[in-house]
This record gives structure tokens, C-alpha cells and sequence, in this order.
């Protein structure tokens, strides 16, 4: 089963047990049977719940991270990341798995919005690879990733969802893993190249400027 079918039955699960009521099930050891809409210890009583409310203006939606879900992994001009090289050495990750392919979503990344669409999701969090705007980590922005991520933002606004854009995600390039003194204890401090502000500026009113920091700009200003 791939990660779409089981996206896919799992929504279809919890529709389910909407539909049935807000009950909890749990196993009746006399019986051997699920008895619903009985309360466990430490759970929230019914009454409490039905009076929880979202804030105005909450966003339901999903994220994803580049390497978990992008695949191609040295096409359209991509560089090689630490978690390329993680993954592709022997002995790292069990099986041998790496995120060559993974959900291959630098191709099917239309299909993956307009399942969003279907769900009426209304915000969709993704990260830029560092390595496929700057193989290299500096110099000039590689134009095909550039292009790539466009076509994704622009996919998302045209679905009616609003994209928040991770513009760094943990897959430095490799090659100025050497130049980075953050990974032998110092101090972490970057100034994120020019790529993911780029394709940012003037479509993006939110991004997180790494693995949890939100930050929120005009939809006409810089979003570094």
C-alpha cells in the first residue's frame, strides 16, 4: 500500500467514526466486544469537547519536507544533500532505504494538490531543497529547481490553498558541508541563499524560515 491509498483509507476511517457518533470504543474483556461511548480515565468528559472551538482564521492543512517526499534525487540539475549521501551509504538505514523516489512528488505534485483540494484542505506547509535551487549551496540559483518550485506554489494558489514555504529543511548541500561550523557544536547562524527567498517574494504571505519559526509577510515583500 502507498502512501496515497493509505491517505486515502484512513480519512476514510475517521469519516466513519464521526458519522457513528463521539464515542470511544474500547474492549470489553468479559465480552470480547467494543463497547462505544464510554469514557477512559483521563479523558476529556463530552460536555467539555462540544464547547472546544478553533480560533477564527484557523488553517487545517498538511506539510511535507522536501527529501520525504520529493524523490529525484539528481534530476533537473539537483545537487547531492547529506541526506543523499546519509541515505546512499551501506549500512545507515535499515534496508537501505533512501529518498531516491519516495513519494516521487517533483512529479506528481499536481495530483498531490488537487488530492488536497478533494480533502478541502486549506493550507499546504512544503519545504524547498536547498540542493535542487543551489547544488552547490552557493553561486548561481540552478533555474530548473527554481522553475520547479514556482509550478508548485503557483499549483497550490490556483487549488485555493494557501502555501506556507519552509525554506530550509535539514538537506544542506553536501559540498559546503565542510564550510558549515554548526555541525561540529557551534554556533548555528545562516543567511539562507538567495534561491528560497526568490521564489518566495511576492507570491508567499508566510513562511518558516527553518524546522519551526513562522514568519509572516506582505504578499509584495521580501520573505527571508
Amino acid at each position: 500500500m502507498n502512501r496515497r491509498k493509505f491517505l486515502g483509507n484512513t480519512l476514510a476511517a475517521a469519516g466513519g467514526t464521526l458519522l457513528s457518533g463521539r464515542g470511544i470504543a474500547h474492549a470489553d474483556e468479559n465480552a470480547g466486544t467494543l463497547q462505544p461511548s464510554q469514557e477512559i480515565p483521563g479523558s476529556f468528559p463530552d460536555a467539555k469537547v462540544d464547547g472546544v472551538r478553533f480560533p477564527d482564521g484557523f488553517l487545517w492543512g498538511v506539510a511535507t519536507a522536501s527529501y520525504q517526499v520529493e524523490g529525484a534525487w539528481n534530476e533537473g540539475g539537483k545537487g547531492e544533500s547529506i541526506w543523499d549521501r546519509y541515505a546512499h551509504s551501506v549500512g545507515h538505514i535499515k534496508g537501505g532505504d533512501t529518498g531516491d523516489v519516495a513519494c516521487d512528488h517533483y512529479h506528481l505534485f499536481k495530483g498531490d494538490i488537487a488530492l488536497l483540494k478533494r480533502l478541502n484542505q486549506k493550507s499546504y506547509r512544503f519545504s524547498i531543497s536547498w540542493a535542487r535551487i543551489q547544488p552547490s549551496g552557493t553561486g548561481t540559483p540552478n533555474q530548473k529547481g527554481l522553475d520547479h518550485y514556482k509550478r508548485v506554489i503557483d499549483s497550490v494558489l490556483e487549488a485555493g490553498i494557501r502555501p506556507f514555504c519552509t525554506l530550509y529543511h535539514w538537506d544542506l548541500p553536501l559540498a559546503i558541508l565542510p564550510t558549515m561550523p554548526a555541525f561540529w557544536g557551534k554556533n548555528w547562524g545562516i543567511e539562507l541563499p538567495y534561491g528560497p527567498r526568490s521564489i518566495c517574494h511576492g507570491r508567499l504571505r508566510t513562511t518558516a524560515t527553518g524546522s519551526g519559526s513562522i514568519r509572516r509577510e506582505g504578499r509584495n515583500s521580501a520573505t527571508s
